[in-house]
C-alpha cells in the first residue's frame, strides 16, 4: 500500500487546499468536496491499521486506490488551472461539468470502500478512533546506547592503514582500498581521516567522492575549497572568480596551494583511471610525504593507480558479523540471550556484508523486540542467500523498505531521485518532500518539522548518511549508499513512483529502445520546435493543424514521418520524471519520452537546453528545479507549481519578477541562485503579499516591497499576510522600523538581511523582536548598529552578525538571549576589550570570532556553561585564549585559523593541561599560515559554518 498511501495524502492536501482561495468558495460545491475528503480520510486510516498491523493487502485494491486517487487529483487541479488561466468553459457550465466529474469520483471512492469494508470483516480489522495511534510521528533515536559508529571488524585495517599512510617514505603515494560496494571502505577511510593522529601528521587533508559520472571541474573545485583557498568571501575581491577561470587555472591555483605542505586527499569511489590521469598533474609530490588514498571496487583500477600491492577488504567473519549486529541493535547494552541463536543465522545470512548488516540491524532496531519477529526476518533472510553478491545485498536492503512504516517509504524512495554519490542539501530535501506533498500534517507541528523527524527516523534506521552538520549540529547535507541508490531506482520504477530516462542502458531499455528511430535535428524552424509551438498554442486555447516546417535548411522526410515508441503505459502515469543531461543528439528522442507523461508533477533535470522547452509539456507541474524564464508569457505554464528554482537570474529581467507570479496561488518557495556576486538585487512585485502559501522566499538578494494599505473601505487587507512564510533572504535595506511589514510575516524562522552603504534601517533592529518566532538572523552591514534592550526576540537560536560595528558592551544584550545556541561575529565588533560575566550566554554551544579586533579577552567557564565549539580565525591582536574557557565541560573542540602566535600557544597550552587532567576529547587546531612564493596560503579550510 506504500504508494496507494502517499496518493491519498497528497489529494488529501490538495483538496485542502481548495478553500484556501476566497474566489474558490463561489467555484467549487463545499459539500461535494467535504464527502470527497471523508472518503480520502477512511482510506488513509484503513491502510494506517494494516501498515501497523502488518496485513497484506491484495496488490489490485491497492492500484485502484493509487489510480483513483491520482484522477481525482488530475481533475481537480486541472480544473484549478483552467480557472486561473480564465480558459474554462462559461462559469456555469464548466462547474457543472466539475461537479459531475466529483461526483462520478465520490462513487468511484465509494466502491473501492466497500471492498475494504469486505476486507476487513475478513480479516477482522475493527475500526476505533479512539484506539488508532497517532499515525505518522516517526521514533525517535536508537535503542540504549545510541548511535554508534559502524567499526567492528575494521580496528586492524585502521592500524594498517594509519601505518602506511605516515610512514617514513618521503614521496607522494597513493594507498588503493579495494572490496565490493557495502564492504565498509568509506566507514574505515573516514575513520582514518578524522583520526586526531592523522589530523595532527598533515597540514592539509582534503576528501572528495568521484563516483561513475565525475566532473573535473567539480572535483577541482572541491579541493580548492577543502584545501584552504578564498572561495568567495576574500578572493573575489581581488582577482578573478572561480567561476571565470579555465580548468587548466583553477588547477594551476590548487597546485600553488599544494605546493611545500604535507597534505592527505581522499578519493573516495573510482571506477576509471581518467579521473586520476586528469587530476594528478595538479597534486605535487612535495617530496615531505603526502598521501593520497583512493577507494575502488575494481581490482584492475587499483593495480594501475598504484604500484604498490592495493589494500584488499574483506568481509566479516561470523563472530564479527555477529558483534556488528548487537552494535547496531542493542548499542552498549548486552544483548538477551535468548536472541543469540537466531541473532547469529541472521547476521549469518547477511554474508558478512558491513553495510547488510547495519541496514539490517536498523530494522531490526526499530521493530518489536520479540523472538517471533526475529524468526520471521531470518526467514526472509535466508530466502535469498543463494543469490550473487549484488543481487542477495539488494534483496536484504529491500526486506528493510518492505518493513519502513508507510510514511517513510516515499521519503525514502525519493532519495533516488538525486545523482549517485551526490551530496544531498537537507534544506532543500524538506522543502522538495512538502511540496511533493506525500507528508501528512501533524497537530501542532508545521510540514517542514514533520519532515525532519522522517528524516532523522531513515537516518536512525542506517538508510541515510549524515554527510555534514551545521554549526548547530543539525545535519546540513546526506547521502545515500549507491546500493540503497540502486534499490531506490528499481522500487521506484517497479512502484511508478519515478521515472529515469536516460540515453544509454539501462533507463532507454526500461523505456523501449527504438535504435532506427531519426533524431530530431537542431535547426530552429526544425519540426520538434513546430510540436512544441503546436502545444503551446493548444495549451493557451489556439486551434489549428501544426504549422508546416519552414526552415531554409532541407528536412529529410524521415523526420516528418509519424513515429511509433513503445513506451510502458506506466510512464505516462508517472509523477515524477529525471533526466540526466543528454547528449544532442538524442535530445529529440529523449523529449518525446518525457512528453508522454503528461501528468507529470515533479520535473528534474540538469540539461538547461532540454528543460527550457520541455516544461511546456507539463501543465499540473508542482516541483520545476531548474526554471530559469520568469517571463510573464512563461509563468502562466507553471502555475500549478509549489517548489519553483532558478539557477541564475535572466539578464532580459532585471526590472525583476513580474506580477504575474501572483498566479502561481499554491507555490510554497521560490528560489534564485545568481552565479554572480555583482549581481543587481531582484526586486519582488507587490503581488507578492498576495501569496498566502509561500513558506520560503530564498534569493541571493531581493527588495522586498512594502504591503499594500487600505485604500478604501471595503478593501480587505487581511489576505496580505503571509501565515506560513519561514524563510525570507537575502533582503536588501529590510525595512525593521516598518511594523506594517513585520506584523504580516508573524512565523517567520529565518530572516537573512543585508543593508547597504547609507541605509538608516538598521537604526530600527528593535523592531525585530515583534517576530517572536524568528529563530536564525543573519544582519550584514557596514554602518553602526544601535541595540535596545529589546533588539531580539527570545525566540532567536542563531546569530550571525557581519561588519554591524557593535561594542563589546553590546555584548550583554546579546548574551541575555536565553535560546541562543549560535553566535558568528564576522568583523563586526568595535574595541579591543571583552569581559564576559557569568549568568549570559547560558545555551550557547558554538562561537565564532572572524576578523575582530580583539586583543584582551576575559572569561571563565561558568560564562559559557554549554559551549562546544570554539572558533576563531584572523584574530591576530588576540593575546591568549582565557584558560577558563578549557575547563568548560562540555567543550570539544577550540580551532584557530590565522591568529598571532601568543593566541596560538595558549590554546596549545589548554589542551595540554586538560590532558594533564585526563580531558581527552577537547581537540585543539591550530591552523597556521606558510608563506610559499611570497603567497599567503592557509593550511587548512574554514570549516563550513
Amino acid at each position: 500500500m506504500d504508494m496507494a498511501y502517499a496518493s491519498l495524502t497528497s489529494l488529501a492536501q490538495t483538496l485542502d487546499q481548495i478553500f484556501c482561495h476566497i474566489r474558490n468558495h463561489l467555484l467549487y460545491n463545499k459539500q461535494q468536496v467535504e464527502s470527497l475528503r471523508e472518503k480520502v480520510r477512511f482510506l488513509q486510516e484503513f491502510i494506517e491499521d494494516c501498515d501497523q498491523g502488518r496485513i497484506e493487502v491484495p496488490r489490485d485494491l491497492e492500484n485502484q486506490i493509487k489510480n483513483v486517487a491520482h484522477l481525482a487529483e488530475d481533475i481537480i487541479e486541472t480544473k484549478m488551472v483552467d480557472d486561473i488561466l480564465g480558459i474554462s468553459p462559461r462559469p456555469l457550465e464548466g462547474s457543472t461539468l466539475f461537479c459531475q466529474k466529483i461526483e462520478g469520483l465520490i462513487q468511484e471512492f465509494d466502491s473501492v470502500k466497500k471492498m475494504v469494508v469486505g476486507m476487513k470483516e475478513r480479516e477482522g480489522l475493527k475500526y476505533d478512533q479512539r484506539s488508532r495511534k497517532s499515525y505518522g510521528k516517526s521514533l525517535s533515536g536508537l535503542p540504549p546506547g545510541g548511535k554508534i559508529s559502524a567499526m567492528v571488524g575494521l580496528e586492524e585495517h585502521l592500524i594498517r592503514v594509519m601505518e602506511e599512510l605516515t610512514g617514513q617514505q618521503p614521496k607522494r603515494q597513493i594507498f588503493p582500498i579495494v572490496g565490493m560496494g557495502g564492504i565498509g571502505k568509506t566507514t574505515l577511510c573516514r575513520n582514518v581521516f578524522e583520526n586526531p593522529l592523522i589530523v595532527q601528521h598533515f597540514h592539509i587533508r582534503a576528501w572528495i567522492t568521484v563516483s561513475q559520472d565525475y566532473s573535473f571541474r567539480e572535483i577541482i573545485r572541491r579541493l580548492l575549497r577543502e584545501t584552504g583557498v578564498p572561495f568567495e568571501r576574500e578572493y573575489q575581491e581581488t582577482t578573478q572568480s572561480f567561476e571565470e577561470m579555465r580548468d587548466d587555472q583553477l588547477g594551476e591555483q590548487l597546485h600553488k596551494s599544494l605546493s611545500g605542505r604535507k597534505y592527505l586527499i581522499v578519493m573516495d569511489d573510482i571506477w576509471g583511471v581518467e579521473v586520476w590521469d586528469e587530476v594528478k598533474m595538479f597534486l605535487p609530490d612535495n617530496g615531505n610525504g603526502s598521501r593520497i588514498m583512493v577507494t575502488t571496487r575494481r581490482s584492475d583500477v587499483a593495480h594501475r593507480l598504484s604500484s604498490c600491492s592495493p589494500y584488499k577488504m574483506d568481509f566479516l567473519d561470523e563472530n564479527e558479523s555477529w558483534s556488528l549486529l548487537c552494535q547496531i541493535v542493542f548499542g552498549q547494552e548486552s544483548y538477551p540471550v535468548e536472541f543469540e541463536g537466531i541473532g547469529k543465522q541472521i547476521a549469518g545470512n547477511c554474508r558478512g556484508l558491513p553495510l547488510a548488516i547495519v541496514v539490517v540491524g536498523g530494522l531490526l532496531s526499530k521493530s518489536d523486540m520479540t523472538e517471533e519477529y526475529w524468526e520471521y526476518v531470518a526467514q526472509h533472510l535466508s530466502s535469498v542467500v543463494n543469490s550473487e553478491n549484488d543481487e542477495h545485498c539488494l534483496s536484504m536492503l529491500y526486506l528493510s523498505y518492505k518493513h519502513l512504516p508507510v510514511h517513510l517509504k516515499p521519503c525514502f524512495l525519493y532519495m533516488g531521485i538525486f545523482p549517485e554519490d551526490s551530496e544531498i542539501r537537507v534544506s532543500k530535501l524538506i522543502k522538495l518532500w512538502v511540496a511533493e506533498g506525500f507528508l501528512k500534517p501533524i497537530t501542532a507541528k508545521s510540514l517542514e518539522e514533520v519532515a525532519e523527524d522522517y528524516l532523522k527516523d531513515l537516518i536512525d534506521r542506517n538508510l541515510v548518511m549524515v554527510r555534514t552538520r551545521k554549526s548547530s549540529t543539525k545535519v546540513r547535507s546526506c547521502s545515500i549508499h549507491d546500493l540503497l541508490r540502486d534499490l531506490c531506482s528499481k522500487v521506484a520504477h517497479k512502484e511508478n513512483f519515478s521515472w529515469l530516462i536516460t540515453e544509454t542502458e539501462p533507463g532507454i531499455n526500461s523505456l523501449g529502445k527504438q535504435r532506427d528511430l531519426e533524431e530530431a535535428p537542431r535547426g530552429r524552424e526544425t519540426y520538434i520546435f513546430q510540436k512544441i509551438r503546436s502545444r503551446i498554442s493548444n495549451f493557451f486555447g489556439f486551434k489549428g493543424d501544426d504549422p508546416a516546417p519552414s526552415s531554409p535548411h532541407p528536412i529529410h522526410s524521415s523526420t516528418l514521418t509519424p513515429y511509433s515508441l513503445s513506451i510502458p503505459s506506466s510512464i505516462k502515469d508517472t509523477r515524477r520524471l529525471v533526466i540526466p543531461r543528454c547528449s544532442f543528439g538524442n535530445w529529440g528522442q529523449i523529449y518525446r519520452r518525457a512528453k508522454s507523461a503528461s501528468f507529470t508533477r515533479s520535473l528534474f533535470s540538469d540539461d538547461f537546453y532540454l528543460m527550457r522547452h520541455l516544461f511546456f509539456c507539463f501543465r499540473l507541474l508542482r516541483i520545476v528545479d531548474e526554471f530559469n524564464d520568469y517571463s510573464p508569457e512563461t509563468i502562466r505554464t507553471v502555475v500549478n507549481s509549489r517548489y519553483l528554482a532558478c539557477r541564475f537570474w535572466p539578464s532580459r529581467l532585471k526590472s525583476g519578477i513580474p506580477p504575474t507570479i501572483k498566479l502561481l496561488r499554491n507555490l510554497q518557495t521560490i528560489v534564485v541562485n545568481s552565479n554572480s556576486s555583482s549581481a543587481e538585487p531582484i526586486a519582488l512585485p507587490s503581488e507578492i503579499w498576495e501569496m498566502p502559501n509561500l513558506r520560503h522566499i530564498e534569493i541571493n538578494e531581493a527588495i522586498l516591497p512594502d504591503p499594500p494599505r487600505a485604500r478604501g473601505p471595503n478593501m480587505n487587507t487581511r489576505s496580505h499576510y503571509l501565515h506560513n512564510l519561514q524563510t525570507l533572504f537575502t533582503v536588501r535595506n529590510f525595512r525593521c522600523n516598518n511594523t506594517n511589514v513585520l506584523e504580516r510575516i508573524p512565523n517567520l524562522k529565518k530572516l537573512k538581511i543585508n543593508w547597504e552603504d547609507g541605509s538608516t534601517y538598521y537604526n530600527h533592529l528593535n523592531n525585530l523582536a515583534h517576530l517572536q518566532e524568528l529563530e536564525s538572523l543573519s544582519c550584514t552591514c557596514s554602518g553602526e548598529i544601535l541595540l535596545g534592550n529589546r533588539a531580539f526576540p527570545d525566540s532567536i537560536k542563531k546569530l550571525t552578525l557581519n561588519g554591524c560595528g557593535l561594542r563589546w558592551e553590546d555584548m550583554s544584550i546579546i548574551g541575555s538571549l536565553p535560546n541562543l545556541e549560535v553566535l558568528k561575529l564576522y568583523g563586526t565588533m568595535y574595541g579591543e576589550d571583552w569581559n564576559t560575566v557569568e549568568g549570559e550566554f547560558l545555551n550557547l554551544k558554538f562561537l565564532l570570532l572572524w576578523s575582530l579586533d580583539l586583543c584582551h579577552w576575559e572569561a571563565e567557564s561558568s560564562h559559557f556553561p554549554r559551549l562546544e565549539s570554539l572558533i576563531i580565525s584572523y584574530c591576530q591582536k588576540l593575546e591568549e585564549i582565557p584558560f577558563g574557557i578549557g575547563e568548560i565541560p562540555t567543550l570539544k573542540l577550540i580551532q584557530l585559523h590565522h591568529c598571532g602566535e601568543k593566541a596560538s600557544l595558549s590554546a596549545e597550552q589548554i589542551q595540554e593541561e586538560q590532558q594533564s587532567l585526563g580531558n581527552e576529547d577537547l581537540q585543539v587546531r591550530v591552523l597556521g599560515t606558510v608563506y610559499v612564493e611570497d603567497n599567503l596560503v592557509s593550511e587548512e579550510s574554514e570549516d563550513e559554518v
